[in-house]
């Protein structure tokens, strides 16, 4: 009989990490232990959620809440990751309802978006500090890690690293967020952001009536969105689709002062 989801002991971390290992790392080429230590950290235990079956765990996610800023507003942000199933145990849903699990811990503890990534990849340092020392390290990195070629993450709003790149004739690629933000807490969320609302106003103000049909008014036109995906993508903007936009006037011009938010790098600056 399947047990969970519930929260990881301390003494089954080393468990967790063998399952996402065994999930992650087949050939046994890494660990996910080293590549994650705060997501399998002794004081993060209660936030890995697993399922066992007779004492083994056979699924998990994991979860990490930490303090971020957008614009100047403080948000608690919830890194969903490590997300994985033995597979002779996948096709029982079992994922999702950790996933929905992970989702209403984040919300109890205060967190109003939740981010996940589906794309992996070596993270050699957090980039910080100066840029023009980050750039000049380049070529030690080449020659260290024998590549022809790096990919340097920064965010759209990095003025400078964008003026030091072209001045080393580098070129610079935007993408979108590489995985998927869910906004949780839609009434935490646009409070946090009233100050940012404010600022972003040339005129009358916005208002918005947050809920499970957030409501945004101005002069008289509004603009009502009910579901997840259409929030996010107003809210943080996407490459693939668009969000339902109000008829030309003041509240469409609003909202194109206030949205779209940047949104900060999974796990850059606050992970």
């Amino acid at each position: 009989m399947l047990e969970g989801p519930r929260a990881a002991r301390v003494d089954e971390l080393e468990a967790a990490v063998s399952l996402a290992n065994s999930v992650f790392y087949p050939d046994g080429s890494g660990d996910m232990g080293g590549w994650l230590p705060a997501l399998f950290d002794r004081a993060n235990a209660s936030n890995l959620r697993v399922i066992l079956d007779r004492q083994r765990l056979v699924s998990m996610a994991g979860v990490l809440i930490r303090e971020a800023s957008i614009l100047g507003a403080a948000l608690r942000i919830a890194s969903i990751g490590s997300v994985c199933t033995l597979e002779s145990y996948k096709g029982r849903g079992l994922a999702t309802r950790l996933v929905e699990d992970a989702s209403s811990l984040a919300r109890r503890q205060g967190a109003q978006l939740i981010l996940s990534e589906g794309v992996r990849f070596v993270r050699i340092h957090e980039l910080a500090g100066s840029r023009l020392a980050a750039l000049s390290c380049l070529p030690q990195l080449f020659r260290s890690y024998g590549v022809d070629r790096m990919c340097l993450e920064t965010t759209a709003a990095d003025a400078e690293m964008q003026r030091l790149c072209r001045e080393y004739g580098l070129e610079a690629v935007r993408h979108g967020f590489q995985g998927t933000v869910k906004i949780i807490d839609r009434e935490g969320f646009f409070r946090a952001l009233e100050g940012v609302n404010r600022r972003a106003q040339d005129g009358p103000e916005l208002r918005v009536e947050p809920g499970p049909v957030t409501v945004f008014r101005l002069a008289g036109e509004e603009l009502r969105l009910s579901t997840d995906p259409e929030l996010a993508v107003l809210a943080f903007g996407s490459v693939e689709c668009r969000a339902p936009e109000p008829a030309p006037g003041a509240l469409q011009k609003a909202l194109a002062r206030l949205f779209p938010l940047p949104l900060m790098h999974y796990g850059l600056d606050y992970i």
